[in-house]
Formats: structure tokens, sequence, C-alpha cells
């Protein structure tokens, strides 16, 4: 059971890495866009910034519910400049999230550990909105020119 333990406490620091580095570069970018004065961009990233930061917090309590160190540890990642820029890394973001956050739930569900499944199960499907909402505001761009998308924006 302890080797079971040990190798969940493994997978939520790695999680744990993800989301901080999401929260901080949202962060990052919530800053620049209210800078740029993209009024509608900042307050939801700013937003996004909060909900990475509470899926951390879920990651770090589950760890210390598991008597695990928890690994406060973030990837460097560049955060754009310019509004596609910050659109594309978000979602580049929540892609590798997803791509980890898959087989977590697989690993956690055949330890049996359900309370780690839930937690891992309500990341995971924020991630997946998160995703969609890129892409939306990217097509947009692509649809409405980025001239009339920062106009929409302000």
């Amino acid at each position: 059971m302890a080797k079971k333990i040990s190798a969940i406490v493994t997978l939520l620091n790695k999680l744990l890495v993800i989301e901080l580095t999401a929260s901080d570069v949202y962060w990052q970018q919530y800053s620049t866009l209210k800078d740029l004065r993209y009024r509608r961009l900042a307050k939801h990233r700013k937003g996004d910034a909060k909900e990475e930061r509470g899926h951390a917090q879920r990651l770090i309590d589950r760890i210390l519910q598991l008597d695990g160190d928890v690994q406060f540890e973030r990837a460097t990642v560049d955060p754009g400049m310019d509004v596609a820029a910050i659109l594309r890394v978000g979602l580049k973001l929540e892609i590798q999230a997803r791509e980890v956050y898959t087989p977590a739930l697989a690993e956690v569900m055949a330890a049996g550990d359900h309370v780690t499944r839930d937690i891992l199960a309500e990341n995971q499907l924020a991630n997946e909105e998160g995703v969609h909402w890129h892409e939306q505001q990217l097509r947009l761009i692509e649809q409405m020119s980025l001239a009339n998308f920062l106009q929409a924006q302000l």
C-alpha cells in the first residue's frame, strides 16, 4: 500500500507543477492584458489564474493528506506579449495538462484511490473547458480578424 501511495504522491506533484505553472503564467498574462487595456480578456485571465491556483491547492491538500512532501516547482514558460501569443500559450498549457491528467486518472483508478480520482476529474473537466475556450478565441481571431477581435475586448 505504501508503494501505491508514494506513486500517487509523485503523480500529484507532477500535476502540481502544471497547475502552479499555469497559475503563474496566467497571472503574468493578466497583468499584460490589463496594461494593454483589454479589460474583457484581462478579467477572464485573472479568473483563470485563480482557478488554476485552486486546482493547485486541492492537489497540495491531497498530497498532505497522504503524508507526502509537497514540491513547489514550476516549469519555465514564455507567457507571450501579444494577445494572439497569449491565447496560443494558454491553449498549449491546457493541452499539456490534459495529456498528463488523462493517464493520471487511469493510474489512480487502478490504484483504487477514488478520493484522488475525484480531485483529478474535477481539474480535468476545467482543463477541457480551458482548451475549448482558447480554441474558440483563436477561431474568432481567424474569423473576424485580430483588429476586430481586439476591439471587442476593450
